[in-house]
């Protein structure tokens, strides 16, 4: 579990080349380094609006992992809205992957057990970011159910993943997770290896987020950023670019609302 699985990369990963490639496409990306279509920038943007609704919420990063964007995000915009820091009292990164120790972008860490109930209270906190992560759950009840213990009531979940039906998710259903590493060092160049998890897809549908979070009140979307598994090829790039106006949204954002009584 870590939000750094099957996801699409930002401008913060892309090599000189492929910045160049995408500001082709994408001029506006020159002036601080995101596109008006980045999914980073709505996500954490709705994120940071939570805020809003508490004194200094206390934030749980679910499946923070090693937070490599911290030294990776070269735009300054969506690096403020994705440190979780900024106008919370505390913010807690956890993960299963010790890597999660290394994460610079909380106020405490702490490395999970697999398949454990989480080491929280009930009602803990007010916000949970899970970004990248419900891709990699492999019991979603029991996830769930933890998650929604140790929510305060009226507290938010906030969860970005691949959509069940995007190409990306359908390719890595397809592909056994052993060969994803080697199959993404020719697409994406520029992730690193010890930054790709094996996947599941089992709660990456609107369907059964609606199913499993059912009782509580949820809000999603779906958004497609700029192409990402391009081979650092304009051509590619160009006809994935095409596509993207007639295919589903690639991404998924979701937001649930515990009941407050």
């Amino acid at each position: 579990m870590s939000k750094c699985g099957a996801q699409s990369l930002d401008l913060n990963r892309e090599s000189g080349r492929t910045f160049e490639l995408v500001s082709h496409f994408y001029p506006e990306c020159k002036i601080d380094n995101f596109t008006h279509v980045s999914d980073s920038l709505q996500f954490y943007f709705t994120v940071k609006t939570l805020y809003h609704q508490f004194n200094g919420p206390r934030v749980l990063d679910y499946g923070a992992g090693r937070g490599a964007w911290t030294d990776e995000q070269k735009s300054t915009s969506i690096r403020e809205l994705q440190d979780l820091r900024l106008r919370a009292s505390e913010v807690i990164a956890a993960d299963i992957d010790p890597a999660v120790l290394q994460n610079k972008c909380s106020n405490r860490q702490i490395v999970l057990e697999a398949n454990r109930p989480l080491p929280f209270e009930n009602g803990s906190f007010d916000i949970i970011v899970a970004d990248y992560v419900f891709e990699h759950i492999q019991n979603p009840h029991a996830v769930v159910s933890e998650l929604l213990r140790v929510l305060r009531p009226g507290g938010w979940i906030a969860a970005r993943t691949p959509s069940r039906y995007s190409y990306v998710a359908l390719a890595a259903q397809i592909i056994p997770n052993r060969f994803h590493s080697q199959l993404l060092r020719s697409i994406q160049p520029a992730r690193n290896s010890i930054d790709v998890f094996p996947t599941t897809y089992k709660m990456n549908s609107f369907r059964e987020i609606r199913r499993y979070f059912a009782g509580n009140h949820v809000t999603m979307w779906s958004t497609t950023s700029e192409p990402c598994y391009h081979f650092n090829r304009k051509t590619i790039f160009g006809i994935l670019r095409f596509l993207h106006a007639f295919l589903p949204g690639q991404t998924l954002c979701i937001f649930v609302q515990k009941p407050s009584s």
